[in-house]
């Protein structure tokens, strides 16, 4: 039997984080998730993420703290989702790991091609035994957006 490749969602809403679990777990991907740093690192260090998708503000840290952490115990990839587009926090998410930023409401259809693309970078094929995702859903959960613009930040030039 075939591994899924396994995202780590990381959001303190909880109809957003149940929305975004739901979506992608329909596409085909294993998912985990987590309201908060501590649960966030407890999960990344049970279930072995391909790729996590963080907050950037969390009830108990940041994920800026969390993708530290998390890089510094071995080498993964991250999205950064912020409902702030502070210039600086584009540079610090670059430092801290992530290879890409969304601002607050992220289209589904952006992020779904983000995770896409850093996932191909990182796990060429998909990865050795991965299931490539489906990518025939419908982009629309409650608690995300499908039509606002989403400003997106790719840090990674491989990636670009």
């Amino acid at each position: 039997m075939s591994a899924k490749t396994r995202i780590l969602f990381v959001e303190d809403n909880g109809a957003t984080r149940q929305a975004l679990a739901a979506y992608f777990t329909a596409l085909g991907y294993d998912v985990i998730a987590a309201a908060d740093v501590r649960t966030a690192e407890a999960l990344a260090e049970s279930h072995a993420p391909d790729l996590v998708v963080s907050d950037i503000e969390l009830p108990d840290g940041d994920g800026l703290q969390l993708m530290r952490s998390l890089r510094a115990r071995r080498d993964l990839a991250g999205i950064a989702v912020s409902g702030h587009s502070d210039e600086w926090l584009h540079g610090a998410c670059h430092e801290a790991g992530f290879s890409a930023f969304f601002i607050k409401p992220a289209r589904l259809t952006e992020l779904r091609l983000a995770i896409e693309r850093t996932l191909q970078v990182r796990l060429p094929g998909c990865g050795a035994g991965r299931v490539p995702p489906r990518t025939d859903q419908r982009e629309s959960h409650a608690g995300l957006s499908t039509n606002a613009p989403t400003p997106v930040g790719y840090f990674d030039a491989s990636l670009q």
